[in-house]
């Protein structure tokens, strides 16, 4: 997992002067502690589909409207049954290995990769916006 910490140590870099603020400073210290405790993960799931649909003229843009919500409804239902999950796209920097060592074929799509075990903390409540802060009647505005 060594090479998942150098990637997350490389991230501030990237984003230059958006580092600051708690919540990057938490989503880093977050990606941080997952890549140096990845080895403990039980099991991870890699979310993988074809570019398949339409039959008859198939298109790349439809295998992400699959394998997301698909993705989305297996980590609601994680929680629901007290098991922790998280998405990461740390495969990406891997792929080529991961698809020798799983058989995975070219053709095939990676779409996430969902660490899945039992938390070390209890759960919090989740803290959401106001609806009416998200959700935009006829036209986007802000």
């Amino acid at each position: 997992m060594s090479r998942a910490v150098g990637i997350v140590k490389g991230v501030p870099n990237t984003l230059g002067s958006r580092t600051s603020g708690r919540v990057t400073s938490r989503m880093i210290a977050g990606a941080m502690h997952l890549a140096e405790t990845l080895n403990e993960v039980p099991a991870i799931i890699f979310v993988c589909g074809p570019v398949a649909y339409p039959p008859n003229a198939p298109m790349e843009q439809f295998v992400w409207s699959a394998l997301y919500p698909a993705a989305q409804n297996l980590i609601v239902a994680a929680r629901s049954l007290g098991l922790g999950t998280t998405f990461t796209t740390f495969h990406r920097f891997i792929e080529s290995e991961l698809r020798d060592l799983l058989g995975i074929p070219k053709e095939i799509k990676f779409g996430v990769m969902i660490p899945i075990g039992w938390p070390q903390n209890d759960f919090v409540k989740v803290k959401r916006k106001p609806i009416a802060s998200v959700i935009h009647w006829d036209k986007w505005s802000d």
